[in-house]
């Protein structure tokens, strides 16, 4: 049985503590949040009398400006291109600061310090199938520095490695316990570790007293000796399902990338489990042997997949697609309470995820069921990150995700790609994949359907003729319109929309058949569509207005009539400052919609007679 934690137990379960940054950075007492954590002893100095104000967001591989004794940092935001492997030679130094006694550094706990190294050996161990561990290889005791507890993380790094002579290199990590129960980070008080790159396999870390969050902490931080960013979530404040990235934001101007948002992940915010490493990360980091990960490319059509669970580390446990029209990668994996998924992988959060890059290659983002900001529990620990059956998720490119059925075994999904390979950004998706199931369009022959192009009036032409079921008609042999050859690819269609009373031209005696369609005039050729071709009585008997429906359409204009009977019959609304805009050229997604609500309204009236 699976069952949401109540929220007394989830306040005692989780610590809004994570490394490098605390979310309660900002507040009166943010240390007090390490309820797991053990208390100093008594009479011991934890930092100024004031806390030291919180300057900007912390990062900890080098962001801020790099600390001299660092050096040069490697490009983390490159993804290893082969697997890491290698037994990784931790050198574990207690430190005993300036203000710090005997007794306060004796506090710092080898046994349990040496345990959270095994254990991260063991999780790395799993997540790249045996080819990464780590070992303590030295041990140094109490070294002095001269600098207090309540340094700056990168002040501490840098006095441990010249105290102890340690050099950066590959597979070598510096692993600084201090006295206290938490660290300052750019001036910023509450974290629980911080850690520092120094190469694919090589870097430093600092962390506190220990505590039940130890060993998911050196982890995490070992995750970024590795070169992975952050865990984060999609938050918008529109509540859009996706959006475009654009450099290092989005297209959506109310979405942001929630730093640490995916508490199911293990570099997500710290919490008492070591969640597994997502898809996403794990394909960014060249984990596992290369088979976990079924890689779709390019989807089209409609396919169903039976997803495993994806801590079970199976292969083709998780799926991996590109939209062709926005060109992002989206990631599909199932979580379950497996493995190390067991304590995190329940409610809300067990079922299957949808994952791309974030708004940095090493970062990942979660894409929830809603993007609607989290505020609960201090914005973290969403306990609904995961989408659950029946429901589905549309990429920005119109790629729709079906989450048809689970069983804690299995999950099966269903993934349609749509209609053309150009909609990404388009308001109207539903309506042109509805023209293009019905064979009312068939696109360019590159697979796009141009949404955003002028809907040409030979085009219009076309569209209308296939809407009537593409009735059998002999076109004349000599053309009605002086600018419409025989030999034009909708010459037929052309003429049975004037034969069948549709249109009549321009007075010049042309079609005019590559200019733009005007939005009146769109409304004149459905009109004529559902009153003179269909004989629906509602617009076949359908009066002048009494009053302009739109501000912008005098009763006097040509089409005022036509105009009026689209808003009656609930295929326009028109523009938001109740304008219709009659002049302005229609796009051929907006022609889309106004066709599939067309098709809605005569079906619902009777049908053609």
């Amino acid at each position: 049985m699976r069952r949401l934690l109540p929220s007394a137990a989830l306040a005692a379960s989780l610590v809004f503590l994570l490394c490098g940054i605390s979310p309660a950075a900002n507040a009166a007492d943010p240390a007090s949040t390490a309820v797991e954590a053990p208390a100093p002893p008594s009479g011991s100095t934890d930092g100024p009398a004031e806390p030291l104000q919180a300057g900007p967001a912390p990062f900890h591989r080098g962001t801020p400006p790099v600390p001299a004794a660092v050096g040069a940092l490697p490009d983390a935001m490159a993804s290893a291109e082969a697997s890491l492997s290698g037994s990784i030679d931790v050198t574990l130094v207690t430190l005993h600061t300036s203000e710090k006694n005997d007794q306060e550094v004796a506090q710092i706990n080898l046994t349990d310090a040496k345990a959270a190294v095994t254990s991260a050996s063991n999780y790395w161990s799993t997540i790249s199938k045996g080819k990464l561990s780590l070992f303590v290889g030295t041990v140094r005791t109490s070294v002095l520095v001269d600098v207090p507890s309540y340094s700056d993380f990168s002040v501490l790094m840098d006095k441990a490695q010249a105290a102890v002579g340690w050099v950066a290199g590959p597979n070598k990590v510096l692993m600084i316990m201090i006295p206290r129960n938490d660290i300052y980070v750019y001036g910023a008080s509450g974290n629980i570790g911080a850690g520092w790159s120094t190469g694919a396999t090589s870097g430093r870390i600092l962390l506190p007293y220990t505590s039940s969050l130890t060993g998911p902490v050196l982890s995490h931080e070992m995750g970024h000796i590795f070169n992975l960013d952050h865990a984060n979530t999609l938050e918008c404040g529109d509540g859009i399902m996706d959006t475009l990235h654009s450099g290092d934001h989005f297209t959506d101007g109310s979405c942001t990338s929630k730093e640490y948002g995916d508490d199911t992940d293990i570099m997500g915010i710290t919490r008492a489990a070591e969640p597994y490493l997502n898809a996403y990360l794990f394909d960014y980091g060249h984990f596992g042997n290369g088979t976990e990960i079924l890689d779709l490319g390019k989807v089209t059509g409609v396919k169903g997949f039976t997803l495993t669970p994806w801590a079970s580390g199976g292969a083709n446990s998780a799926l991996k697609f590109v939209d062709s029209s926005s060109g992002e990668t989206y990631y599909v994996q199932y979580r379950t309470n497996v493995g190390y998924d067991a304590a995190t992988a329940v409610g809300g959060n067990f079922g299957v995820q949808i994952i791309k890059a974030g708004t940095s290659p090493s970062q990942s983002l979660t894409i929830a069921p809603s993007t609607l900001p989290y505020t609960a529990n201090g914005g973290y620990y969403n306990p609904n990150l995961a989408w659950q059956t029946n429901s589905s998720f549309v990429t920005v490119g119109g790629i729709r995700i079906n989450m048809n059925w689970e069983n804690g075994a299995n999950a099966g999904v269903t993934i349609v790609a749509p209609a053309f390979n150009d909609l990404a950004g388009s308001g109207f998706q539903t309506d042109i994949t509805w023209m293009k199931a019905q064979n009312l369009t068939t696109g360019y022959p590159d697979g796009s359907f141009h949404p955003f192009d002028s809907m040409s009036r030979e085009a219009m032409a076309a569209f209308m003729y296939r809407l009537a079921g593409s009735p059998a008609y002999t076109p004349p042999t000599t053309s009605p319109f002086s600018d419409v050859a025989t030999a034009s690819v909708f010459y037929k269609e052309i003429t049975w929309m004037n034969s069948v009373g549709l249109t009549t031209g321009y007075a010049d005696g042309t079609f005019r058949p590559g200019a733009g369609m005007a939005r009146d005039a769109m409304a004149a050729f459905l009109f004529r569509y559902a009153s003179v071709q269909c004989h629906i009585p509602a617009a076949e008997t359908f009066p002048m207005p009494d009053s302009a429906r739109f501000t912008d359409v005098a009763p006097a204009a040509m089409f005022y009539r036509e105009v009026g009977w689209l808003a009656n019959a609930g295929i326009s609304t028109g523009y938001p400052d109740n304008t219709f805009k009659p002049t302005d050229l229609i796009t051929r997604e907006a022609v889309a919609a106004f066709i599939h609500r067309l098709s809605t309204y005569v079906s619902g009236n009777g049908g053609c007679l």
